[in-house]
């Protein structure tokens, strides 16, 4: 051979298990812990209703006497294990109302008297499927009160009798095929009373007898075309109580009589024409109490006869914080505060000042745990809550110290039963509860720990290891499940079963150490956890159970400092944690304890900052908080105190602004805010008070136009806003006021298309959206109104597809969606018709996978589903080539012949970042020599060159590419490799006689050395055969040197 060429082609391997998802590993194959989740639990005719789920039904009916004999389906109305999904159940004189699904004729009305036969769909309002599901069952003396859409007149106010004939509309509000949208029912002596909106006079007060004639707006209280803002709707002692605004003094306390005359405000709270934080309206024996905030989380507990002077405090808890759960026993009022350090404390009031006093405290923490299901059982009040010692559990009081326990410990440890869904029978409480065992399951209490027992486990299935908070690191994605033993724990996969494992078992035992927050900074995970004694704290892994560490203990002892909030910036990670002296404050960490400090105390002493909301924008740190004068507002970070700031008091004063939505479009920031002028409109801010102003008053007036769902394509941002006019649509912003404009009114009309999932796949918006015809489907757009389209009816007519956990992977997008038949499964679609299916049916039966938590893990799709076998576990899915965002065309990695190594890479790409070159001098352990840009999506040819491949005197170096996308997922190349072998020479023949031939690769020089090292003789070898003769050479052995390399010579 003349001439050798070392180098290598290499193209990646095809795929061997195609488009069938399979499942990665079955972490909880035990009987444990799946829930049948009873919700809607209410009393009628002496049974207690609910509704839960079991394995071969679906969310069905069902109903209980309190015995497990006695707690039975009754009736499965959706044959299969699809489910009803049965909703708004409402006891109308011991006749059960309520609205389901039975795969036929939509979402109806239907009655039940406790038995199969008398389980009937009550009308078939709406002919088709879709539209409005009806809701709002209210009963007022025995007529069945509700809203529905019957195709013909949009969402209007109906009423029924329990017969198809005596199921009518009252009234078309909004004539034609627009809506009045009634809401806020409310049984005033047998008058309802309700929102709604006839598209003249805006959203104002209505009442109801049941007749078209008597179906009338009460009073226009915002006179005009504006919307006077009603909330709280409450009957006491037959006088309306609720919130409006008259648009002169803001949001205050009004009252009605059901004439225009006698609806008036009862007093002016916050003076002049701002608006008065009024919540938790409740009657007590014929009171009205109610609680009135006052810009910040501080509050008072108010009282009202109904006139402006009888309209007094009850007590000021201006230095503690914001009473809730307000719950009447006669003339006795409890409620529950959480105080200004995060402590639950549960209070009662006689409606005096020094009558309002402290019953007990339950929890010293500051994790704001509320107590929450407040509900009197004859003089006994039940509710849950967390103490010192025990998660959410079952609590009762009788209004006394003492009294005031916990009824029992249902799910023990710091796991919490979190007890739900109350409802009374008699002397017994019935509600929903977890344990470790059998999941939320029914139970029932008679206040004692004995007397408080699950009724039934209404679904008793397979183990499922729940996967949550999926977070790829590197080459490996980190999770959280539940593996039936160790309760939920970190783990890790690399794809593989061997490499599916449990990375540490932080708390010891079933406990759960509540992981959160899950957090890739720089190749290290960081998150939040409880391991016991320290409480929740800041933790990090490297994967190994040695290195899964905490990184400080901020607030020492059981109370732990509630880390939240993780963001990494540049390499810095950031965070809200308390530490027990200055509150919830902004934190930061390079992973060291040492490294781990307060940034600045936003909140001066004690009080909190309650940060919260972190962006990253072009390494500054965004974020919300309150300094305890200005109130929730926007401020930035560069990591130091001194460059930790307010960037703009948006809403002057004391009030909180309520930022939301904060967006990053290429540096520019974006968010929804309430400045108190224009209601929630667009905002921008590079950062500065100056540059931090209003895009556009979308919607005019105080009402706002509500911007959600923001995300940014390009330099464009998309978002979803009402313009007072078409409903909830999409619209987009170059941050201008003129470049702020509507894309597409999808759904022509006032309901909107409410555009959401929204999700860049390769520049352009994809999204779903209602248009009112074909349900809610996937949509995609360029940002004009003729390229915004739907791009499937996968659910063919008005049914929704409901497509949900939109993730861009490569050249597809992979989605959870159902087809009508097969239940929500795994999706994919490349924006074209022909090419948006289903990739398969991985529960076969007509139930639903629910794939969800959609990750890429390399060539892997990573997600948790349901196969209705093994419980809901992670799945992987092998991505072809067509979907991954790169197609390797070549590699070569080739020896120059000034020794230096050429390697050249051809690819088809799309949104791909960056390329990173590896080498290693054994082939395992790579390290990184240089970083290119992608030259942008198409066909692309790449080039570099290692000056200094040996550095070590290795004979051979190995070298791979690896690929890192925009989205910071990255895959390798196949390895290539290059021989230290340029210099090489071939002798012949050997021993020499009178002739000696060279054959060389390259342009050397050859030298000859005797025995002794001395040099006797030196060529110039060329490419190719070199032929040399006439030597006067002694017979012997002499060494040939050809780049240092030496060889045998023997002459004769």
């Amino acid at each position: 051979m003349k001439r050798t060429l070392f180098f290598l082609l290499f193209i990646l391997a095809a795929y061997v298990k195609g488009q069938t998802p399979y499942l990665l590993k079955d972490v909880n194959s035990s009987g444990a812990a799946v829930s049948s989740s009873p919700s809607h639990t209410i009393e009628v005719g002496g049974s207690i209703y609910f509704v839960a789920r079991d394995a071969a039904s679906g969310s069905e009916l069902w109903k209980t006497d309190g015995t497990e004999a006695g707690t039975v389906l009754v009736k499965d109305i959706r044959s299969g294990s699809l489910g009803s999904n049965p909703q708004s159940l409402t006891n109308v004189n011991g006749v059960l109302y309520f609205v389901a699904e039975d795969g036929v004729n939509g979402y109806e009305v239907w009655k039940s008297n406790g038995t199969a036969a008398g389980t009937v769909m009550v009308k078939d309002i709406r002919a088709s499927i879709g539209g409005y599901v009806p809701y709002l069952l209210t009963n007022v003396n025995g007529t069945l009160f509700f809203t529905a859409d019957d195709g013909v007149n949009g969402l209007e106010l109906w009423k029924s009798d329990g017969t198809a004939t005596g199921t009518v509309m009252v009234k078309d509000i909004v004539s034609g095929a627009s809506s009045g949208f009634p809401r806020l029912f409310t049984n005033v002596n047998g008058t309802l009373f309700f929102v709604a909106d006839n598209g003249i006079n805006g959203e104002e007060l209505w009442k109801s007898d049941g007749t078209t004639a008597g179906t009338m707006m009460v009073k226009d209280i915002n006179v005009g075309v504006g919307t006077s803002t009603l909330e709280n709707l409450l009957n006491v002692g037959g006088t309306l109580y609720f919130t409006a605004d008259n648009g002169t003094n803001g949001i205050e306390l009004w009252k009605s009589n059901g004439t225009a005359v006698g609806t008036v405000m009862v007093s002016d709270l916050n003076l002049g024409s701002g608006n008065s934080d009024i919540v938790n309206l409740t009657n007590v024996n014929g009171t009205l109490y109610f609680i009135l905030g006052n810009g910040s989380l501080a509050s008072k507990v108010m009282k009202s006869n109904g006139t402006a002077v009888g309209t007094v405090t009850v007590k000021d808890f201006s230095s503690e914080s914001r009473p809730y759960g307000l719950t009447a026993n006669g003339s006795i009022l409890y409620f529950s505060i959480n105080n200004n350090v995060g402590e639950v404390e549960l209070w009662k009031s006689n409606g005096t000042t020094v009558g309002t006093t402290l019953i007990k405290k339950i929890y010293s923490g500051n994790s704001f745990n509320q107590a929450s299901n407040f509900l009197m059982l004859g003089s006994t009040l039940y509710f849950s809550a967390t103490d010192d010692v025990n998660n959410r559990e079952l609590w009762k009081s009788d209004g006394t110290l003492a009294g005031t326990v916990m009824v029992k410990d249902i799910a023990s440890g710091n796991i919490g039963s979190s007890p739900g869904t109350f409802a009374t029978l008699n002397s017994t409480l019935y509600f929903s509860a977890y344990d470790a065992i059998n999941g939320f399951e029914l139970w029932k209490s008679d206040g004692t720990a004995a007397g408080t027992i699950m009724i039934k486990d209404v679904y008793i299935g397979t183990g499922s290891a729940n996967p949550q908070l999926l977070t790829l690191v590197g080459n490996q994605v980190f999770y959280v499940a539940d593996n039936g033993v160790d309760g939920n724990e970190l783990w890790k996969t690399d794809g593989t079963l061997s490499g599916t494992s449990m990375v540490k078992d932080i708390y010891p035992g079933s406990g759960m150490p509540n992981l959160l927050k899950l957090t890739n900074v720089n190749g290290t995970l960081y998150f939040s956890a409880n391991n016991g004694p320290q409480g929740q704290e800041l933790w990090k892994s490297d994967g190994t159970a040695v290195g899964t560490v905490m990184v400080k203990d901020i607030y020492p002892g059981v109370q732990g400092s509630n880390p939240s909030n993780l963001t990494n910036i540049n390499g810095t990670l950031y965070f809200s944690a308390n530490n027990g002296t200055q509150g919830t404050e902004l934190w930061k960490s390079d992973g060291t304890a040492a490294g781990t400090v307060l940034v600045k105390d936003v909140y001066p002493s004690s009080g909190d900052a309650y940060v919260d909301l972190f962006i990253n924008v072009n390494g500054t740190l965004f974020f919300v908080a309150s300094d305890g004068v200005n109130g929730r507002e926007l401020w930035k970070s560069d990591g130091t105190t001194a460059g930790t700031m307010m960037v703009k008091d948006i809403y002057s004063g004391s009030f909180d602004s309520g930022i939301n939505n904060m967006t990053n479009v290429n540096g520019t920031l974006f968010f929804a805010v309430n400045d108190g002028v224009n209601g929630y409109e667009l905002w921008k801010s590079d950062g500065t008070t100056a540059g931090t102003i209003l895009v556009k008053d979308i919607r005019s007036g105080a009402l706002g136009s509500y911007p959600i769902n923001m995300i940014g394509v390009g330099s464009t941002l998309y978002f979803v806003a009402a313009d007072g006019f078409s409903g909830h649509e999409l619209w987009k912003s170059d941050g201008t006021t003129a470049g702020t404009v509507m894309v597409k009114d999808i759904w022509n009309g006032s309901n909107g298309a409410s555009p959401n999932s929204m999700v860049n796949h390769n520049g352009t918006l994809f999204f779903t959206a209602n248009d009112g015809v074909n349900g809610s489907e996937l949509w995609k757009s360029d940002g004009t109104d003729a390229g915004t389209v739907m791009v499937k009816d996968i659910f063919s007519g008005v049914g929704s597809s409901s497509p949900s956990q939109i993730v861009s992977v490569g050249n597809a997008l992979f989605f959870s969606a159902t087809n009508g038949v097969d239940g929500l499964e795994l999706w994919k679609s490349d924006g074209t018709v022909t090419g948006t299916q289903m990739v398969y049916n991985i529960r076969s039966d007509i139930g639903n996978s629910a794939p969800t938590l959609l990750t890429r893990l390399n060539d892997l799709l990573l997600f948790k589903a349901d196969d209705g076998t093994a419980g809901t576990e992670l799945w992987a899915l092998q991505l072809q080539s067509d979907v991954l965002p790169i197609k390797w065309l070549k590699f070569n990695a080739k020896l120059g012949l000034d020794k230096k190594a050429e390697l050249t890479w051809s690819v088809e790409e799309s949104e791909v970042a960056a390329y990173e070159i590896e080498s290693s001098s054994e082939g395992k352990t790579f390290e990184k020599l240089a970083t290119l840009k992608s030259s942008g999506n198409g066909t692309n040819h790449y080039q570099f060159v290692d000056d200094a491949p040996f550095l070590k005197d290795n004979l051979i170096t190995y070298y791979r590419i690896k690929q890192i996308e925009l989205n910071g997922t990255s895959t390798y190349s196949d390895i290539g490799f290059v021989k230290n072998d340029i210099g090489k020479v071939t002798i012949f023949p050997n021993p020499v006689v009178d002739k000696l031939t060279i054959q060389s690769n390259t342009r050397q020089m050859a030298k000859v050395f005797d025995v002794s090292g001395k040099q006797i003789w030196q060529k110039q070898l060329q490419p190719g055969e070199n032929t040399f003769s006439n030597f006067n050479w002694p017979t012997g052995v002499y060494v040939l040197k050809v780049a240092e390399k030496g060889y045998k010579l023997v002459k004769q």
